[in-house]
Parts: structure tokens; sequence; C-alpha cells
């Protein structure tokens, strides 16, 4: 799965991180947190994927659903923090929004454009 979304662009970064590598992490940052978390890690395994283009996220989220039982997921829960799907729906509707505010300022862009023109032609 890592190396298929490694080969959807160079730019993708896919880094697995294990429990105790994410411990470390947090430790850094919050000393206190690790002392309660020590005794037992509930941290998954985790698979960091950044640095994904708009137009990628599909065809991303297509190799990350064929290997999907990979991955911990409760879908009892939208809101745990692991579920990939509930974060991939929050991704897919931003995205939405991204595109439909794309197409609006293409749109102004345009009439702007187009009144301009009108107003050269007219003088």
């Amino acid at each position: 799965m890592i190396n298929n979304i490694k080969n959807v662009s160079k730019n993708i970064s896919v880094t697995y991180k294990d429990k105790e590598e994410i411990i470390k992490e947090i430790e850094l940052k919050e000393p206190n947190l690790v002392k309660i978390l020590e005794k037992n890690n509930p941290l998954p395994d985790t698979i960091v994927v950044s640095n994904i283009k708009l137009n990628e996220y599909e065809i991303v989220n297509s190799y990350i659903n064929e290997k999907s039982f990979l991955l911990i997921n409760n879908p009892d829960s939208d809101d745990y923090f692991a579920n990939y799907n509930s974060q991939y729906k929050k991704i897919e509707s931003i995205i939405s929004i991204l595109t439909l505010l794309k197409t609006g300022l293409n749109f102004i862009i345009g009439i702007f454009i187009f009144s301009i023109s009108v107003i050269i032609c007219l003088f």
C-alpha cells in the first residue's frame, strides 16, 4: 500500500510509525501525558500521508480502501481519532468546497474580464 501511494506522485510523503515512535514524539511535546500512557500504550501504529495534491486524494483513497483491513477502523464511532473513513469524509467535503470556490472565482474573474473588454470597446 505504501509503495502504491508513493507511486502516485513523487511529492507525496508516506511514513510508517509504530506506537513506540509515536509515544516518543508525544514525549517531546507533552512529557506529563506520556507518564499516563507509559503503563499501557493505547496508541495505534500509524501511516502518515502528506503533501497530497487535491486532485490526487481520490487515487490515494482507492489504494487505502484496497488495504483498509490493515487500518484500525471503528465504524461504530465517527469521531474515533483513528477512524480513517471519518477523516477522509472531512477531507472530501473540504475539497468539494474548494472546488466550488475555484469555480465561483473563475466566474467572477470571467465577468470582470468581460466587463473590462466591453468598457474598452465602447471607448
